[in-house]
């Protein structure tokens, strides 16, 4: 049977541990690896087991030195997703409030990308397209039932109820069009 010892650098092997590493040499190792919201620097330095004020401090510090900035860290998760155009903005803002991103910042966000230019309709539609390349059936029941699957993937996806019907009619008109060609 193991025996556990509570001094801070022994292994119960009896070699001695390595000394932890300053919490300033991890955090900006962290910070220059990837863009970190504050939120997600803070979560990772509490999973080395650092001190809490001592992490809020050196927060504190990065943000004042512009070295972590979360509108920074939003706009680049923003880009990366919609240009991915894999995801809606319901799933992007899900995932930036999972990042600790502030509810109106990542709103804001979210319509400078719109602004940008960004057509959410044309990735909903892309999407359902490339997922679904058989046409609707022409049966009620079964035709119901395709467009309620449909509709689902999109709304999984992050899309809008509204998106969703918009980019299912369209994706049905291309799909019309290219069958009469």
């Amino acid at each position: 049977m193991k025996t556990f010892s509570k001094r801070k650098n022994y292994n119960p092997d009896g070699k001695p541990a390595k000394a932890p590493k300053p919490l300033r040499e991890v955090a900006l190792a962290m910070v220059g690896r990837s863009e970190l919201t504050a939120a997600q620097l803070r979560n990772k330095l509490r999973t080395k087991l650092y001190d809490l004020n001592e992490i809020n401090i050196l927060i504190t510090e990065f943000e004042q030195r512009n070295y972590i900035n979360d509108a920074r860290a939003a706009a680049l998760l923003v880009n990366r997703r919609a240009k991915g155009s894999k995801w809606g903005a319901g799933k992007i803002k899900q995932e930036l409030t999972q990042k600790g991103v502030a509810k109106d910042l990542g709103a804001a966000t979210l319509a400078e990308t719109e602004d940008a230019g960004h057509d959410w309709l044309a990735t909903a539609t892309a999407l359902l397209l490339a997922k679904y390349k058989s046409p609707l059936p022409t049966e009620r029941a079964a035709r119901q039932k395709e467009l309620a699957r449909r509709m689902g993937f999109l709304q999984r996806r992050g899309f809008g109820g509204g998106q969703a019907a918009a980019a299912l009619k369209a994706a049905t008109a291309v799909a019309a069009d290219e069958l009469l060609d």
